[in-house]
């Protein structure tokens, strides 16, 4: 599709006018994307593995519709773009050839690739990837994405105090606020985080302000669930002033922000202290992505199988947040719909593609589970890609951007083999199959008895490859033409 001419791109909504100009101008066309999920999805599995065939690129191993890829290497340089870190490729890739999972991106930043490319009847063109990595930890925080401190703290109630969010735990917090008129700041922010310790004890994503997960500088806090409280009393829920003071907030029910409540003192400070952490957490991220062409977010479905009704529902709400907030919903009225095409006409300012990816496809047995991680994918984040602009292209697919198993049939039964210790021989299981489609509410799970059903085996990439070898995968060569357009 790269090769259509300038007239066609701008005609299909493509491309704006502006941006023909500015391509002509430099000589090479930039895609911006980004890449999100909730904490051990595959994103860092992704990008290293991608710009790992981008720069090696061979057609058999990586099929971008007949079209060669070829590296610029001197093409970028410095260390960051638009004020975000440079993605560590490097030792990412290290650990890839030894057998090891990179470690998990602890701050926000850019996978950058100048690319050469020459399709089959000799046509070329250069292209600028830039590929944002977001760490798990701060999906969560985008549902605070355009709300003031009251709203957000609405939003929690709604979503995570609902009836069908299986989120017993907030329910009791929100409880004792209601049953705790004269309760201290200290102890409505230590039940709060006795609250996120119960998330972290469940494997949900909803872990919000994120900073008690993974402060800015990088520091991460987990290990055992006891651990992970036992940290939380050394770090503040939300951030730190020049001074060292803590600025903390936590959500507090609706009826704080009235005149004559005991905790509209409370909800003030909080307030003042969730702005700091919008504009220093939030905005840098929302700004950048302000010029984000597509989104792909990657979801684990099997984890979230194997964790439960509370994890899955926790996953859906916060994902369908982040999507929301950054791709563009259908406008209102015909003004405003005539608006925004006229603007996208002269500059593409806002997300025209978004993606859900169902990540790891490897460790399920057959093509209709991996069809069926689609489905329940959809059963995520259908509903909020149904709502967004008519101009928005919306596809959920399956990937495994390293793949770490091998289809085997032992003994008359299916099954597949991998390195489930990272210096130990190959196994053999036979994992869960996957099913069509799944309840959400936590009764349901009940009565369908799926909690503790499910059982996936997550390998060790154990092939046997050269650094410069780019890794066996699922998926990716697809992923790939999307971002590049081809």
């Amino acid at each position: 599709m790269f090769f259509l001419s300038p007239i066609v791109k701008i005609l299909t909504g493509q491309r704006g006018i502006g941006e023909e100009i500015a391509s002509a101008i430099c000589g090479y066309r930039t895609v911006r994307v980004a890449v999100m999920g909730s904490k051990r999805c595959g994103k860092t599995v992704l990008l290293t593995s991608l710009a790992n065939h981008l720069r090696e690129h061979d057609i058999q191993l990586l099929n971008l519709d007949g079209t060669r890829a070829v590296w610029d290497k001197t093409a970028i340089k410095g260390s960051s773009i638009d004020g975000m870190p440079l993605f560590d490729y490097g030792k990412a890739r290290q650990s890839l050839a030894k057998g090891e999972w990179p470690e998990k991106s602890a701050e926000a930043s850019v996978l950058a690739m100048r690319l050469k490319l020459k399709d089959r009847k000799g046509r070329k063109e250069e292209v600028l990837l830039e590929i944002l990595d977001i760490p798990g930890e701060r999906v969560a925080d985008f549902s605070m994405m355009g709300k003031s401190y009251e709203e957000w703290c609405e939003w929690m109630e709604n979503n995570l105090g609902g009836p069908n969010s299986g989120n017993t735990s907030y329910r009791e917090y929100e409880e004792f606020l209601e049953q705790n008129d004269f309760a201290g700041k200290e102890e409505i922010i230590g039940r709060y985080k006795d609250f996120l310790a119960a998330q972290y004890a469940s494997f949900s994503p909803c872990i919000t302000p994120s900073t008690v997960k993974l402060e800015l500088d990088g520091t991460p806090h987990g290990g055992s669930v006891e651990n992970f409280r036992r940290e939380m009393d050394a770090v503040p829920a939300g951030l730190r002033g020049k001074n060292g003071k803590a600025l903390e907030f936590v959500p507090l029910p609706s009826s704080a922000f009235s005149s004559g409540s005991k905790l509209s003192k409370l909800a003030a400070e909080f307030g003042r202290n969730y702005k700091q952490y919008v504009k220093r957490v939030v905005r840098p991220m929302e700004k950048w992505l302000s010029s984000t062409q597509k989104l792909f977010y990657l979801v684990d479905v099997p984890s979230l199988l194997q964790a439960g009704s509370k994890a899955w529902n926790a996953e859906k709400n916060h994902g369908e947040a982040a999507i929301g907030a950054l791709c563009p919903a259908s406008g209102n009225s015909m003004l405003e719909r005539l608006w925004k095409r006229t603007k996208n006409l002269f500059w593409k300012t806002e997300i025209n593609a978004a993606y859900v990816v169902a990540t790891k496809s490897d460790i399920v047995l057959s093509g209709a589970d991996r069809e069926n991680l689609c489905s329940l994918a959809d059963s995520l984040f259908g509903r909020v890609l149904g709502i967004l602009d008519s101009s928005v292209k919306t596809e959920i697919l399956s990937c495994a951007a390293v793949k770490t198993t091998e289809e085997v049939t032992a003994g008359g039964k299916r099954g597949l083999e991998g390195r489930l210790d990272r210096e130990g021989d190959k196994k053999t299981w036979v994992p869960s199959p996957v099913p069509e489609s799944i309840p959400r509410s936590t009764e349901e799970w009940e009565k369908s008895k799926l909690e503790g059903r499910f059982n996936y085996q997550f390998p060790f990439p154990g092939f046997d490859v050269a650094e410069v070898c780019p890794p066996p995968h699922l998926g990716l060569d697809y992923i790939a033409r999307e971002m590049l357009s081809i």
